[in-house]
């Protein structure tokens, strides 16, 4: 009887040989893809990297002329000088591992900053004034500088600015670096959140991190974004103004005062002054004496005639008073008497 052959056996002498099964494909792909892509890594100097940037703004407080502590930037009080450091971390990763990969700023990196932000997004300013600006300090060893200025998204130019990098800063992923410190200080408190507010610092569209870790495939690029919180203390209530006295006890009436004293009696006019004494008055001088008579012819001698009476004196006209007495006259002397008739 014939043998009969088999599909799949070849003979070969008196021996056969039975062809192995064929595997089904789409399972030895799927062990071959990591060999594949280890390959194809390999081929372009770099693995597969994850670029991410992590942007860390830190606020400390402190009462002008102190340390700024860290603790303090919940408990700000009105007229705390309060430090914004802008810092900066790599938190790229090679995929598939833990093993961390790092960076640099290009030059001219902005990263837009807001300083009063109502919420986590920034989405709302609170009002303008809750912080007021008093400069910059870039990092030690880092060209940066801060100007205030609104865009997109911030329109407080009191609140709003760029800080942008003038030179490459190298951004490790174990390590924190930081580019500048804004500084200001508490001016007023929030109308809202009673006194929380938040600051946003983001990388700008512009220019992004740039990955240079040799570990990675070159040309890898990241933007970041943090926020963080502070708390300004609510002011202290205004002190009560103090309570008046209370008002004495009602004292008994008092006597009605006395009436007034009268007038003093006003001073009894002085005495007339006596008039000055009158000059004495001279007396009129005596009518001239009349020539004497003729001698009558021889006569009996008469008797001798009485003596011719004396005229009454006339009594002085009133003088007018002068300002002056008068001094005395010397009375006049009598006139002389007649002579005797001669015989």
């Amino acid at each position: 009887m014939p043998e009969t052959v088999r599909s799949g056996d070849v003979r070969r002498g008196a021996h056969s040989l039975r062809r192995p099964t064929p595997r089904p494909l789409l399972p030895r792909l799927v062990l071959l893809l990591p060999l594949l892509a280890i390959h194809r890594a390999d081929a372009q100097e770099g693995g597969v990297c994850a670029a991410s940037l992590n942007v860390k703004p830190e606020i400390c407080a402190n009462a002008p002329g102190e340390e700024c502590d860290a603790m303090n930037a919940n408990l700000i009080t009105l007229g705390d000088d309060v430090q914004v450091s802008i810092c900066l971390t790599s938190s790229s990763t090679l995929v598939g591992t833990n093993i961390g990969v790092g960076g640099v700023l290009q030059t001219g990196t902005r990263f837009e900053v807001a300083l009063t932000c109502k919420d986590g997004s920034c989405s709302a300013m609170h009002e303008s004034g809750i912080l007021e600006y008093l400069g910059f300090e870039p990092a030690a060893g880092v060209s940066s500088n801060f100007l205030l200025q609104t865009y997109p998204g911030c329109t407080d130019g009191q609140a709003c600015g760029y800080l942008t990098v003038s030179q490459e800063v190298e951004v490790t992923e174990d390590s924190t670096r930081c580019v500048g410190t804004i500084k200001a200080r508490a001016a007023r408190f929030t109308t809202t959140n009673n006194g929380l507010f938040y600051v946003r610092a983001a990388t700008a569209p512009e220019t992004p991190f740039l990955i240079t870790d040799e570990l990675c495939i070159p040309g890898l690029t990241a933007s970041g974004a943090g926020t963080t919180t502070a708390l300004i203390a609510p002011p202290s209530p205004m002190p009560l103004p103090p309570s008046p006295p209370s008002p004495p006890p009602p004292s008994p009436p008092s006597p009605p005062p006395p009436p007034p004293p009268p007038p003093p009696s006003p001073p009894p006019p002085p005495p007339p002054s006596p008039p000055p004494p009158r000059p004495p008055t001279p007396a009129p001088p005596p009518p001239p004496s009349p020539p004497p008579p003729s001698p009558p012819p021889p006569s009996p001698i008469p008797p001798p005639p009485s003596p011719a009476p004396s005229p009454p004196p006339q009594p002085p006209p009133p003088t007018p008073v002068s300002p002056s007495p008068l001094p005395p006259q010397p009375n006049p002397p009598p006139p002389p008497s007649p002579p005797p008739p001669s015989p």
